[in-house]
């Protein structure tokens, strides 16, 4: 009724300050929300993905680098080596392309939620 109304206009009102005191838990569901595209990509189409971290290691690498920014607690603009050694970003690139397995690493997403191994 007119006490919802009146709440969500006071929410636009609030300063973000207020926001996050009121709801301390809303910027971690919005940081995961942006950040499900993958898993979505992963989990309904694991072939695609799997062929296209298959075909270039650039594609890769980039893919990867991408993850580790987003699950990194660095701050915006954010570079990957800032928090993990270059030398390990680069090791878990080159696993990932020796292996030819970002195909296997895409498919586990769709096994858990289908509860099926598509071996």
């Amino acid at each position: 009724g007119l006490r919802s109304v009146l709440g969500s206009f006071r929410l636009l009102l609030d300063t973000p300050e207020e926001r996050a005191k009121l709801f301390p838990i809303l910027p971690f569901l919005a940081r995961l929300w942006d950040n499900m595209g993958y898993f979505h990509e992963q989990s309904t189409k694991p072939e695609t993905i799997g062929a296209l971290l298959s075909d270039s290691p650039g594609g890769l690498a980039a893919w990867i680098l991408e993850k580790f920014q987003a699950w990194t607690d660095c701050p915006l603009p954010c570079n990957p080596a800032d928090v993990v050694p270059i030398r390990d970003l680069l090791t878990n690139v080159m696993v990932y392309w020796a292996t030819n397995s970002g195909g296997t690493s895409a498919r586990i997403y769709k096994e858990a939620l289908t509860g099926r191994c598509l071996a």
